[in-house]
């Protein structure tokens, strides 16, 4: 868990002394909300100043305001506030602690959110986990066909480790959207495989843009035919999810 900026955490202290006294306190608990937001505010115009590569970064100040106004305070306030908590040390380290917690619950939520939307987004209706040992019957490349809900992105992932044993030739996953009127595959994507047995993350993403589209197949474990149904796997997959994000493009389809 990051911790709060000091560069921020200092300032705010610094213009809090020079602020005058008297003003309306803000309570702990919503001035621990408010600093929180502050830092969460703080990081996000500096990473976006950074994947931007701007000279120059973003004023946060107007955005400080906004946010004191959001809970009905003003910098005033929350100078005077700090001023209290900056004459002792104590209560100084004990509002940071404060914040920190805030931050790391305000982070398990957001992961938390983050988790049910993939568990929404997914489509996967086969089994998330298998291995394949090595017997005669371990030659499956592991099918699936899905049906398309629309237009938007269809991704597939899984942790895949392919063993020592395992002889298939060029390894990869496949994913294709199928169109079931006329029996065409439309648009086909493939990820290479690595061999190794710790596993690795693998993610393959199509984009439908084609109403005709009625499928999504694939295979999990494919490789070329001069493999096929002669040599059996070892290999292993596990947490395998086919994801559909939806398009709200009104896109027409090709001829």
């Amino acid at each position: 868990m990051q911790r709060f900026s000091h560069f921020a955490f200092g300032l705010l202290f610094l213009l809090a002394v020079a602020a005058c006294e008297g003003k309306k306190h803000i309570p702990e608990r919503k001035l621990v909300k408010i600093l929180a937001e502050m830092h969460l505010t703080d990081a996000l115009l500096e990473e976006t100043r950074l994947s931007a590569q701007l000279s120059w970064r973003p004023d946060s100040t107007a955005v400080y305001v906004a946010i004191l106004d959001k809970y009905g305070y003003t910098t005033e306030q929350l100078y005077s506030t700090l001023t209290r908590y900056g004459a002792s040390k104590s209560k100084s380290e004990k509002l940071y602690d404060k914040v920190c917690k805030q931050l790391e619950k305000q982070q398990s939520r957001a992961r938390s959110r983050v988790e049910d939307l993939h568990s929404q987004q997914n489509r996967w209706t086969q089994e998330e986990e298998y291995t394949f040992s090595g017997s005669d019957n371990d030659t499956s490349r592991l099918p699936f066909s899905i049906p398309v809900e629309g237009l938007g992105e269809y991704i597939l992932e899984a942790n895949v480790a392919l063993y020592g044993g395992d002889s298939a030739t060029r390894p990869r996953m496949t994913m294709y959207l199928y169109a079931e009127a006329v029996d065409s595959v439309l648009l086909q994507v493939e990820q290479e495989v690595q061999h190794g047995e710790d596993g690795r993350d693998y993610s393959l993403a199509i984009a439908n843009r084609d109403s005709a589209a009625t499928h999504v197949r694939g295979y999990v474990f494919n490789r070329d035919s001069d493999s096929l149904d002669i040599l059996p796997r070892h290999a292993a997959a596990k947490g395998i999810k086919l994801r559909f994000l939806p398009s709200d493009e009104d896109v027409t389809p090709q001829p």
